[in-house]
């Protein structure tokens, strides 16, 4: 199981650093959902190699974290409201719809990270 949550969690990585571009023009939300990922994958690795029952369930909060910060952040892009890159909208609906993609995977991340918790298919 620790894998096939790792296998979420490595696009929700890949997507933060863009996504956290925006939390330099005022969308902080943004920024903390950067960080939820890095903290998630960290949480990750350190569960993968000693097993806490305690860090699975921290890994379900920071995954819940990110998914809220990530929806905040695209509703805030996609609302178009105080925006600081008004001559260059596209890029906020290009990052709109990357943060969609993101809650989703948070979510699913952290639908796993329950079952990871929980000891549903754990190797070991």
């Amino acid at each position: 199981m620790e894998w096939l949550v790792l296998l979420v969690w490595i696009p929700i990585m890949a997507l933060a650093p863009v996504l956290g571009l925006a939390a330099i023009f005022g969308r902080i939300s943004l920024g903390i959902q950067s960080l939820a990922a890095l903290a998630g994958l960290g949480l990750l690795v350190a569960i993968c190699v000693v097993w806490v029952d305690a860090l699975a369930w921290v890994l379900v909060g920071v995954a819940a974290l990110g998914a809220l910060m990530a929806l905040a952040g695209g509703i805030a892009l996609a609302s178009g409201r105080d925006s600081p890159l008004k001559g260059i909208a596209f890029l906020e609906e290009q990052q709109a719809g990357l943060a969609g993609a993101q809650t989703m995977l948070f979510l699913t991340a952290m639908l796993l990270s329950i079952l990871l918790a929980l000891n549903v298919g754990r190797a070991g």
